[in-house]
């Protein structure tokens, strides 16, 4: 593979850069960069303080790879990897355990080549980066018409990041980020059915059922499961004799989740939508201990094993919500004599469950929070205009005076005096009554219970069983705390 430069070498007072970049073919781009500066480095005129006093060498590496496009077009295989690593060495012009004195002058002074190699290994900093990324890996093969199977529905996401630093004053530090997902995506495109297709009859309500449709299966199906797993190490240096070898004990944070995912959404028929949404959040259980294969692969056999039990037990559940919609809005544009009237109804819960702290003590348990609240909302609106449009009687008057604001004054009091009074201040009164053009109603409840003493887990579904009965969480807050005998 051949490097064609994006820009030209540059060479400055002890300071080399060279960066470089390449297309491969159409499914490879890698791009290099390497850069050295020398210590000591700086403008002329820039005082001694401000120059460089380490000199510094990094080099990276990052490429972008379709993988996909190597396989055969018939395979339909979408495989973008992106990897990229990096190092990076500083080494300092004086001493860091004592800096008035140049790292040259204290290496000539030890009397081993263990020392001295000690030291020099010592005073360097080192930091080390890797990352290996595949986003949505999936093989787009499709059937005519979708079907659940399809290997189209599936898509896969990975990542695995790691990074290291040594200084003159930590001995070692690593981070560690990875992650795995796996999303099922599907959308039916089937016709939906009507039942009363074949129905007989040229009435309103005749074409109101022939113009019916059912859908029985969901419109669309998301399933998703991911794992995060993130562990920082550190190994301080003792700063007490320099290079005795006394070592402090490492520390170490560590953090697994596992999330899961669930949406659902259906439209049985045109006026009536539902939506379901709900996620669990569990922690894959660990042991205490520093997980290092090198150092400690007693302990890291433990952590392995309690990772694998637990993991196949579904980890231990530390929030779960969930979120229900319905809306229905009434066929009566589809009728013509209740065409005049748009009235929807539309019911949203929501549902949360989040774990109590846990104590060192097993036998002490502290009650877990539960919050739920519902909204019902109902909006109608007559369009009276279009009332008056289908009554003979009103639409006469409708237009009547709708143009009667044309004529004059006097023409309307000539033609008041020729006609019948009376009928005239009946029809007027009537036009008065037709000013109200529409009318909106609108109707709102809303509902929130809060429980922080709740003593029951949640399942699968985020259902808890109580005294060996599973109540879902939307039957009733107060049934299940009456039970557990909050109240």
């Amino acid at each position: 593979m051949s490097f064609v430069p994006a820009t030209t070498t540059r060479k400055q007072a002890g300071q080399d850069s060279y960066t470089a970049r390449s297309s491969w073919r159409s499914w490879a781009k890698p791009a290099l960069r390497a850069q050295y500066v020398s210590a000591g480095f700086g403008a002329i005129d820039a005082p001694l303080m401000s120059r460089t006093l380490e000199s510094r060498r990094a080099i990276q590496f990052a490429s972008t790879l379709e993988l996909g496009q190597l396989l055969p077009p018939e395979a339909k295989v979408t495989l973008p990897i992106y990897y990229t690593v990096s190092d990076e060495v500083l080494t300092p012009q004086y001493n860091p355990l004592d800096e008035d004195v140049k790292l040259t002058d204290a290496l000539s002074d030890l009397s081993t080549e263990r020392e001295r190699k000690e030291l020099r290994a010592r005073s360097l900093t080192h930091r080390r980066s890797q990352g290996l990324a595949l986003s949505k890996v999936a093989v787009g093969i499709r059937s005519e018409e979708p079907m659940p199977y399809d290997p189209a529905n599936l898509s896969f996401s990975y990542g695995h990041n790691t990074s290291s630093e040594e200084t003159p004053d930590i001995e070692y530090s690593r981070h560690l980020d990875w992650h795995a997902a796996l999303r099922y995506d599907y959308t039916p495109t089937f016709r939906p059915l009507r039942p009363f297709a074949k129905a007989s009859g040229s009435s309103p309500w005749a074409n109101f059922l022939r113009q019916y449709t059912f859908t029985p299966w969901p419109s669309r199906l998301v399933l998703e499961t991911s794992m995060v797993r993130r562990y920082d190490e550190e190994q301080l240096r003792s700063l007490g004799d320099e290079l005795s070898g006394t070592r402090l004990p490492a520390t170490f944070a560590q953090q697994f989740i596992w999330n899961r995912r669930l949406q659902l959404n259906w439209n049985p028929t045109h006026s009536l939508q539902l939506a379901f949404n709900s996620g669990t959040d569990a922690r894959i259980e660990e042991p205490h201990v520093q997980v290092n294969r090198q150092l400690q692969p007693d302990a890291w056999r433990a952590w392995r094993d309690s990772v694998g039990q637990s993991i196949r037990e579904g980890g231990t559940p530390v929030h779960y919500a969930q979120q229900a919609s319905l809306s229905y809005q009434l066929p009566t544009a589809d009728i013509a004599l209740l065409s005049f009237i748009r009235s929807q109804l539309s019911y949203s819960s929501a549902y949360s469950w989040d774990r109590g702290a846990v104590l060192p003590d097993p036998t002490i348990r502290l009650a877990h929070t539960l919050m739920a609240q519902g909204a019902l909302e109902s909006t109608t609106q007559l369009q009276l205009r279009q009332l008056y449009q289908h009554i003979p009687a009103l639409a006469r008057l409708e237009r009547r005076f709708s143009t009667a604001g044309m004529t004059t004054s006097e023409g309307r009091g000539k033609k008041a005096k020729a006609g019948n009074e009376g009928n005239e201040l009946i029809d007027r009164l009537l036009y008065a009554l037709l000013m109200v053009k529409d009318i909106s109603l609108t109707y709102r409840s809303t509902r929130s219970t809060l429980l922080p003493g709740f003593l029951p887990t949640i399942r699968a579904i985020g259902g808890a069983r109580l005294f060996g009965r599973c109540a879902l969480p939307w039957r009733g807050l107060c049934l299940r705390a009456k039970r557990c005998g909050l109240h």
